[in-house]
Parts: C-alpha cells; sequence; structure tokens
C-alpha cells in the first residue's frame, strides 16, 4: 500500500520547499497531502495566493511526488462561525471552496477533504450541509474532484458530536447524492477523541471511504505517529485498522495527517522523524 504524508509535518525540519520535498520522497513516500488550508483565509481568493499554491505543487512534482489530496479551509478550533448560521459559513467558504476545488483540479489534486458545516440543532446541520453539497455538485461535476467528507467534532477542547461525527451522519450526505464526486475521509484522531471506532467507521463506509487522515491521538486531536501511543490511551490496532481497509476494498493511498511537535528544526531530524514515520505505517500495513 503506497503512503503519502501531509507536507506540514515535515516542511518546518527543512531550508526550503525542494529539500523538504526530496526528504519526503527519500524517506518512502509517495506522494503528499498539501494543506492549502494552512494559509490565511482571507489571501484565498487572490491571484497571488493561487500562483504560490501552483509553484509549491510544482516542485512537489518535480521531487516525484504525487499530490494526493488538498485540504479545504474549515472553522478554527472546530468552533461555530460567527452566529452558527449556515449563511455566515456559506458567505465565508463557498466561494473559498470553489475557488479551491478549482486549483485542486489544475494542480493535479484529485481529492479534497472537507470539514462540513456544523450547527448546535442537528437539524440546521442537516439542513445547511444538503443545500452546501448542492451547491457543490456542479463544480465537483466540472473538476472532477472528489469532495472526501472528514469525521470532524465541535466545541473546541470538547470534542462534542457536531453532526458530522458519526459514520451513520457522515454517509447520510454520502447516500442521498449517490455521487461519484463525495467520499469520506477517515481521521482516526478525531475518532478517538470523539469515542467513534474506527473499524466499524470503516465498515460503515466501505467503498466510500475515499482517503485517510491517519495519526494516534488520545482524549485531544494530538496528530502523532500511528503506534506512538499505548491502547489504553488510543484504542486503535492500526495493523488490524489498515487490514479491514484492504478488506473492504480501500485502492487510494494511506495518507497521514501528522503534527511534528516540537522536535529541533535540523534537516538530520527531518529525515529521522520521516524515515521511523515511513517504516512504523509500512510494518503496520504489513510493507
Amino acid at each position: 500500500m503506497k503512503l503519502s504524508i501531509n507536507f506540514g509535518a515535515a516542511r518546518p525540519f527543512f531550508p526550503d520547499t525542494e529539500t523538504a520535498a526530496r526528504a519526503v520522497r527519500d524517506a518512502g513516500f509517495c506522494g503528499i497531502d498539501l494543506g492549502i488550508s494552512e494559509t490565511p483565509l482571507e489571501s484565498v481568493l487572490t491571484e497571488a495566493w493561487s500562483d504560490a499554491v501552483r509553484r509549491e505543487a510544482e516542485i512537489l512534482r518535480n521531487a516525484g511526488l504525487e499530490i494526493v489530496q488538498c485540504h479545504l479551509h474549515y472553522q478554527n478550533g472546530h468552533e461555530l462561525l460567527g452566529d452558527g448560521s449556515y449563511k455566515v459559513f456559506e458567505d465565508t467558504y463557498l466561494a473559498v471552496w470553489e475557488k479551491e476545488l478549482r486549483l485542486c483540479k489544475e494542480i493535479g489534486c484529485k481529492i479534497a477533504a472537507a470539514h462540513l458545516f456544523f450547527h448546535d440543532d442537528p437539524e440546521e446541520t442537516l439542513r445547511g450541509n444538503m443545500i452546501l453539497l448542492e451547491k457543490l455538485m456542479p463544480v465537483l461535476e466540472e473538476t472532477q474532484v472528489i469532495l472526501a467528507i472528514e469525521n470532524t467534532f465541535g466545541g473546541g477542547e470538547a470534542y462534542a458530536d457536531n453532526g458530522t461525527t458519526t459514520a451513520e451522519q457522515i454517509m447520510t450526505y454520502v447516500e442521498h447524492f449517490a455521487s461519484p464526486y463525495l467520499g469520506v475521509c477517515l481521521d482516526s484522531g478525531h475518532a478517538v477523541c470523539t469515542g467513534q471506532n474506527a473499524e466499524e467507521m470503516v465498515r460503515r463506509f466501505g467503498k466510500a471511504l475515499k482517503a485517510t487522515h491517519l495519526n494516534s491521538s488520545s482524549a485531544r486531536d494530538s496528530h502523532l505517529i500511528p503506534g506512538s501511543l499505548y491502547t489504553w490511551i488510543d484504542p486503535i490496532d492500526y495493523k488490524a485498522l489498515i487490514r479491514l481497509m484492504q478488506d473492504m476494498g480501500f485502492e487510494g493511498v494511506l495518507n497521514l495527517e501528522l503534527s511534528s511537535g516540537t522536535f529541533p528544526r535540523t534537516p538530520a531530524v527531518g529525515r529521522s522523524y520521516l524515515q521511523l514515520t515511513f517504516s512504523a505505517v509500512s510494518a503496520f500495513a504489513g510493507e
């Protein structure tokens, strides 16, 4: 099974994008999760931002890396936006997401992970997301980019069910639209934080599972290398989880979404971190 990693975990160790990209490739990864959501929201609708993403994507491709997925912008801290209404969410994100999806197509990225709208009222969450996805469908069909709905949470550090937390909630949208351009992204750390069983989620997602944010977390969204924590902290059996994904017919790249914490920001440490990550997860995958 091919592995990719979010570029944000690697880039801080190295002096420039090219050196970081080569280190990711040398460690064995085939691709990158490009964190376009890590840039200020107000910059996204500018041509300067688009040009910067294009340049970064070109460097990554020249290093032999595939851009496996991108992450669309989302609410900071998983908190409600403004007055919490769907209108505020749409006014803030719809045009941004449309541009990001078109840019994904331009740079050769076929999957965009997304945190959907959420509200304290479950009915409002459902209503708002049905409107949102209906409006996005023409852009998804135009670009042929898969929008992968990520299992998320609300209330910041409360890790509350926000209506897009469980497999059943997410599959409501996938099954309603029945589009080849709408799927699921499993974030294993979010599953742990919200008390969900990752293996049961994979079984429910089935063929709708198109992307992963594989990471180890405790009761907080820690984004550690899978296998970093004892099972009484993180209960996921990563070997069993990956085997189940394979058995269920997952055909994508196994993507990791990690935080490299406060390790010293030196190329030597960065290379060791990437090599350890690749070796550990490859072993879980039976490679």
